[in-house]
């Protein structure tokens, strides 16, 4: 059992990291994405992720709410890797050059939709 205080330090710890990596994706668009080598995407990618993952997990505490990130989280395969989700982004991005003015985080989630055929009904 996790005690109040390892529960409190690990949500503090989240929230700092969802932050700094909400702080980044809000810079970035698909034309930054172009530009950054496979470690930093990689390390996006992972960062987008788990915060996607902490926003449905807090979303379970207020019943009242769902997490707008939940179908996504829940459609990617557990097999899937970081690495797969970069290939998954380059290519849409590829195959969508008139998204490249959009947020990352928005190509992040249409193009995992896309790849995965994420649907709110699932």
């Amino acid at each position: 059992m996790i005690s109040k205080y390892t529960l409190v330090t690990l949500l503090i710890f989240m929230s700092v990291a969802l932050s700094a990596t909400q702080s980044v994706a809000e810079q970035l668009n698909g034309s930054d994405w172009q530009d950054l080598n496979v470690s930093e995407k990689t390390m996006y990618t992972m960062g987008a992720i788990e915060a996607f993952q902490l926003a449905d997990f807090l979303s379970l505490a207020d019943s009242q709410r769902e997490s707008p990130f939940l179908f996504v989280t829940n459609c990617i395969p557990k097999s899937a890797t970081y690495g797969q989700i970069v290939k998954v982004i380059d290519k849409y991005l590829e195959n969508n050059p008139e998204y490249l003015h959009r947020n990352i985080s928005v190509i992040t989630i249409d193009s995992v939709n896309n790849a995965f055929h994420c649907s709110k009904e699932k």
